[in-house]
C-alpha cells in the first residue's frame, strides 16, 4: 500500500449481506464500512429517514455524487468510525448496551452512542443511555454516598492489576460529553467530584476540553 492511500476495512458484524446502504466513517487513512438496512436506520431516527429519501446531503453527511460500493448506495458520515460502529451495535444488538454500574468501560461503551443518538436525534436510544449516566452519576446525594461505597468495596477488594479499568471515568470527560449532549441531571455529581480532587489528578489531556465555564464551576 502506498503511503497515505486510503484502506477499506470491512466491519464484520456489521456487514449484512442483505444490507442495503454501505456506510463509510474514516480516520487517518482507514475508511471503515457497514453494510446495513436503511429500514432499521430509518425506523429509530427521522434524521435517517430524511437522509435515505432525501437526494440532497443532510447532516453533514455525504453521498458522493450517488458513489456506490459493493454496488450500494456509499453515504459517508462525517462521524468517528468508532461512535459509528457502537452506534449501530446498540441498534442491531441491543443486549451489547447492558452496562455495569460505575465502570470506566461503560462510559466508553456508551459516550458514542450518546454523542450520535443526539446528533441523529434518535430519542429512545438517547434516554436509555442518559439513564446509565444518570444512576452512576446521581444528583441525589445519598445516592452518589452509596455509589462511593460500592466502588471503593470494589477497588479495595480486588487483586486485579486492572482495577483502574473498573473505576468511574474522570469527571472532565463526563462534563464534556454532558455539555456536548445537553444531559445538564448528571453536571452536578460531576462538579463535586472535580472540586474536590486536587488539579494534579487530572491529566492536562483529561482537562484539555473543559471551557473556562467549567472550570469555574467545578473549583
Amino acid at each position: 500500500m502506498q503511503e497515505n492511500e486510503i484502506q477499506d476495512v470491512i466491519c464484520e458484524g456489521l456487514w449484512f449481506k442483505d444490507g442495503s446502504v454501505v456506510i463509510a466513517a474514516s480516520v487517518d487513512t482507514s475508511r471503515h464500512l457497514f453494510k446495513v438496512h436503511t429500514s432499521v436506520l430509518s425506523t429509530h431516527s427521522h434524521v435517517f429517514r430524511d437522509l435515505f429519501t432525501l437526494p440532497q446531503p443532510l447532516a453533514g453527511c455525504q453521498t458522493e455524487d450517488m458513489d456506490t460500493y459493493d454496488g450500494l448506495p456509499l453515504v459517508i458520515f462525517p462521524d468517528a468510525p468508532d461512535d459509528i460502529r457502537d452506534l449501530l451495535v446498540a441498534l442491531y444488538y441491543p443486549m451489547n448496551l447492558v452496562c455495569r454500574r460505575n465502570r470506566r468501560s461503560t462510559f466508553k461503551k456508551v459516550a458514542g452512542v450518546l454523542r450520535l443518538s443526539t446528533k441523529y436525534e434518535i430519542g429512545e436510544l438517547w434516554k436509555h443511555v442518559k439513564g446509565v449516566l444518570d444512576a452512576d452519576w446521581p444528583s441525589n446525594f445519598e445516592a452518589w454516598e452509596a455509589n462511593e461505597l460500592a466502588i471503593s468495596d470494589r477497588v479495595n477488594t480486588s487483586s486485579s492489576p486492572y482495577i483502574i479499568a473498573a473505576k468511574p471515568p474522570h469527571s472532565a470527560e463526563i462534563i464534556q460529553l454532558a455539555n456536548d449532549c445537553h444531559i445538564t441531571s448528571i453536571l452536578p455529581a460531576a462538579y463535586y467530584n472535580i472540586a474536590r480532587n486536587a488539579p494534579s489528578e487530572y491529566t492536562p489531556f483529561e482537562l484539555r476540553d473543559l471551557t473556562f465555564r467549567d472550570t469555574i464551576s467545578g473549583h
